[in-house]
C-alpha cells in the first residue's frame, strides 16, 4: 500500500476515572486493563510496544469509555477529537482526561494500490490545496456524523445554561405578569361586585323615604291646595320622580358596562308602544306651547320581535330630551317598519325637535356616561346617562344609533334596528264604554296576589279609582286555584314574596298552566319593595313582563294598564282622586292587626332561628308599611329584612334591630 501525506493530525489521550493518578507513560500502565476499540490501530501499537498492558476490546470509543465508567476498564485509549466530546457530553465529572501519549500520535492519511503512484501523487496535490478552512469543514463534517449516543440531560443544561437561565428568567417574569393579572381580575370583580351590591343597596335605602314621599305627594296633588302650594308640590314631585330615574339610569348603566344585561324580546305592538310612550310626554309638551305628533308607517296588523321594556326606555330618553330642550315649535316621532324577506325588517325611529340644537364639536361626547353638551345645557339639570344607555341598549339589540344637529335649529335622532316581524294575531276588539263604570265591564279583572292584607286592600282601591274590577288571591295556591276554576283575567298584579312560593316560581306556573296556553296573552307584573340587577334578571327569567316598585303609584299602575290592555288614558283625568277617607280608616285597622301577627311570628322565627320565615315576615312588614305610607316603620324593618338576606345570625344585633322595629311599630 502507498499512503498520501497526512490530512489529518490528533492527539492520544488516556481516560480514566477521577480518583486515578495521570498518565503520560504507556508503561505505568503494565498489568491494568486498557479499553480500546477493537480493530483500531491504538489496539496494535499496544500489543506491539507494551505487550505486558491488558486489552479490552470494545465495539465503538464510546463502549470503551462505558467499560471505565462502569469498572471494567482502568483507562480507555482514543482520539482527543472523538473522547473530548463524549465526556463532555455523556461522562462530565465521571470520568477525566489523564494525560496524552506523545509516542502513539494519529496520522490520517489516504492509502492507495502500490501499482499506482501516480494516484497518489495527483492525491498529494490535492491535499496540497487545501487551506485551513477546508480541513475544519472536513473535521467538522466528521464529527458531526459521529453518533456520540443521546446526551445527559445535565450536559444539555450546561451547553445551554445560559439560553436555559434566559428562559427561567422569562417563565418566572410570566408567572409573575400572569399572577398581577390575575390578582387584578379578581381584584376588577370583587370591585364590580361591591359596586353593583353598593348601588343596589343604595337603591333600596334610597327608595324606602323617597316611595313614601312620592306617596305622600300623589295623595296631595288630589286634594284642594291653594296655587302656590299646588306649585310646590308639583316641584316636589318632579325631583322625586327626577330622583327615582337617576336610580334607575345608574344602576343601568352599571348593568351595562358590566355586559349583564339581558334582552328578552317578544313580539309586540310597536304602534302601540310608539303611541303610549308619546302619550305620556305629551301633556308636558303642550304645557309647553310644543306639538308633539306620531307618525307611523307599515305597522299596521304586525307584531316586531322587541324587549318592550328597552324599547320604552329608549323612546322615553330620546322623547324626554326633545321636549325638555325645546321651546317653540314642534316634536316629531316617527315609526316606520321597513319589511324584508321571510319576516325580516328594520325598524326606523326618528325623534326630531326644533330646540335648542347642539354645537357640531359637542355632538361626539354626547353618548359618553355622565356627558352633556357644554355650557348651553347645563341649566336643565340630568346626569348625561339617558343617551350613553340609549346607545349600548340599541348595539345590544344589533342597531345604531345617529345624530344631526344645528345650533338654534333643532335635533334628529335616528335609530335603525334590524327585527323579526309577524303577523298580529285576530283579536276581537272591544271598544270599551266611557265611565269607570264602562270599563270595569269591558275588561276582565286583574288578579292581585299579595299576601299582605293592607297591600291587598291599598292596590284594590288604586285599580277601583282607575277603573278596573280586581281578584285577590293572599298566596300561590289560591292564585292556582282560580285559574283552576277556569276565571279569565286581563293582568296579573305579582308579589314577589309569598309565603307558600315565591313569586318568581309561580310565575313560571303561571306561564305553564293548561288554562293560559288557548288565552290570549296575560301580562304579568312584579310588585315588589325589592329592586336592584338581580330581582330584575329574575322577574324576566321567570317569564314576568315588568316590574313596579312599592308603594304603588297611580301614574305608574295607569301606565302599566296602558301599556298591556291598550287602555286610552285620554279618558281619565290627569290626576286620580285620593282615597276616601272611609277607605283610609280600613287600611289603618288592617294594617294594624297584620302588622301585629306578622310581628309574633317575626319574634317566633327569630327565637327559633328559622331564616327563610324571618326574611318572610320583615319582608311583609317593610311591604306594608310602606303601602301604609309609614316611612319610619318601613325603614326599620328594610334593615332587619337586609341583616337577614345578609346572612346575619348575631343574635344581639337581630334583637335589637327587632327592638327597633317594634318601637315603630307601637
Amino acid at each position: 500500500m502507498l499512503f498520501s501525506d497526512p490530512y489529518f493530525s490528533g492527539s492520544t489521550l488516556l481516560v480514566t476515572r477521577p480518583d486515578k493518578p495521570i498518565v503520560f507513560d504507556p508503561s505505568r500502565l503494565s498489568g491494568k486493563m486498557v479499553a480500546v476499540e477493537q480493530g483500531d490501530p491504538y489496539e496494535y501499537f499496544l500489543r506491539e510496544h507494551y505487550p505486558e498492558v491488558r486489552i479490552l476490546q470494545t465495539p465503538t470509543p464510546l463502549a470503551a469509555l462505558d467499560a471505565v465508567a462502569n469498572g471494567d476498564a482502568y483507562a480507555a485509549v482514543g482520539l482527543d477529537a472523538i473522547l473530548q466530546s463524549v465526556i463532555q457530553r455523556r461522562y462530565y465529572g465521571k470520568l477525566h482526561i489523564a494525560g496524552s501519549v506523545s509516542e502513539m500520535p494519529r496520522l490520517v492519511s489516504m492509502a492507495v494500490n502500490q501499482q499506482q503512484p501516480m494516484l497518489r501523487d495527483i492525491i498529494n496535490a490535492a491535499l496540497g490545496q487545501l487551506t485551513a478552512e477546508d480541513t475544519d469543514n472536513i473535521l467538522y463534517n466528521w464529527l458531526r456524523a459521529t453518533d456520540y449516543g443521546t446526551p445527559t440531560v445535565g450536559s444539555i443544561i450546561r451547553h445551554y445554561w445560559v439560553e436555559f437561565s434566559m428562559l427561567a428568567v422569562a417563565l418566572l417574569l410570566l408567572l409573575l405578569f400572569s399572577q398581577h393579572a390575575r390578582t387584578a381580575k379578581r381584584a376588577a370583580q370583587r370591585s364590580e361586585a361591591d359596586k353593583s351590591l353598593f348601588l343596589a343597596m343604595m337603591s333600596h335605602e334610597i327608595r324606602t323615604p323617597l316611595n313614601a314621599v312620592l306617596a305622600s305627594v300623589e295623595l296631595l296633588r288630589g286634594s284642594m291646595l291653594p296655587p302656590r302650594e299646588r306649585e310646590l308640590v308639583a316641584l316636589a314631585n318632579v325631583s322625586a320622580v327626577n330622583l327615582l330615574e337617576l336610580l334607575d339610569n345608574v344602576l343601568d348603566i352599571s348593568k351595562l358596562d358590566a355586559r349583564k344585561l339581558l334582552l328578552e324580546p317578544v313580539p309586540i305592538d310597536m304602534a302601540a308602544l310608539a303611541s303610549g310612550v308619546a302619550g305620556i310626554y305629551r301633556p308636558c309638551a303642550e304645557k309647553k306651547g310644543l306639538a308633539l305628533t306620531t307618525q307611523l308607517s307599515g305597522l299596521s296588523d304586525v307584531r316586531v320581535w322587541l324587549d318592550p321594556v328597552r324599547m320604552r326606555q329608549i323612546l322615553s330618553n330620546l322623547l324626554s330630551n326633545a321636549v325638555k330642550f325645546t321651546h317653540q315649535g314642534e316634536v316629531l316621532l316617527r315609526v316606520e317598519l321597513q319589511q324584508g324577506e321571510s319576516g325580516n325588517g328594520t325598524l326606523l325611529i326618528t325623534v326630531q325637535d326644533t330646540g335648542i340644537g347642539i354645537a357640531l364639536e359637542q355632538q361626539g361626547r354626547l353618548f359618553k356616561a355622565y356627558a352633556q353638551a357644554g355650557d348651553s345645557r347645563q341649566g336643565y339639570g340630568g346626569s348625561g346617562l339617558g343617551l350613553a344607555i340609549c346607545r349600548q341598549l340599541v348595539e345590544l339589540m344589533s342597531g345604531s344609533i345617529s345624530l344631526s344637529s344645528l345650533p338654534d335649529r333643532g335635533t334628529t335622532m335616528t335609530l335603525r334596528l334590524p327585527v323579526d316581524s309577524e303577523p298580529a294575531p285576530a283579536v276581537e276588539l272591544v271598544s270599551p264604554p266611557s265611565g269607570h263604570g264602562g270599563l270595569m265591564e269591558a275588561y276582565s279583572p286583574v288578579l292581585v296576589v299579595e299576601d299582605q292584607p293592607a297591600n291587598r286592600f291599598v292596590i284594590g282601591q288604586q285599580l277601583e279609582t282607575l277603573g278596573f274590577r280586581s281578584v285577590m288571591a293572599e298566596d300561590a295556591a289560591a292564585a292556582l286555584a282560580l285559574l283552576d276554576q277556569g276565571r279569565r283575567f286581563s293582568l296579573v298584579l305579582l308579589d314577589c314574596n309569598l309565603p307558600d312560593m315565591d313569586g318568581y316560581e309561580l310565575a313560571r306556573r303561571l306561564r305553564q298552566h293548561p288554562a293560559l296556553q288557548w288565552q290570549a296573552y296575560l301580562p304579568i307584573v312584579a310588585i315588589s319593595a325589592t329592586t336592584g340587577i338581580e330581582h330584575q334578571q329574575r322577574c324576566l327569567e321567570s317569564g314576568m313582563d315588568s316590574s313596579l316598585t312599592k308603594p304603588l303609584q297611580l301614574a305608574q299602575l295607569e301606565n302599566i294598564l296602558i301599556l298591556w290592555l291598550d287602555h286610552q288614558a285620554a279618558e281619565f283625568e290627569a290626576t286620580a282622586p285620593p282615597l276616601p277617607a272611609s277607605a283610609g280608616g280600613a287600611l289603618e285597622e288592617i294594617f294594624r292587626v297584620s302588622a301585629r301577627d306578622d310581628m309574633a311570628e317575626l319574634e317566633k322565627a327569630l327565637a327559633e332561628r328559622n331564616w327563610p320565615q324571618a326574611r318572610h315576615h320583615a319582608h311583609r312588614l317593610h311591604g306594608a308599611a310602606l303601602s301604609a305610607d309609614k316611612a319610619e316603620l318601613a325603614v326599620a324593618a328594610a334593615r332587619l329584612e337586609d341583616a337577614l338576606l345578609g346572612g346575619d345570625k348575631n343574635a344581639e344585633h337581630l334583637q335589637s334591630l327587632l327592638a327597633a322595629l317594634a318601637e315603630q311599630l307601637d
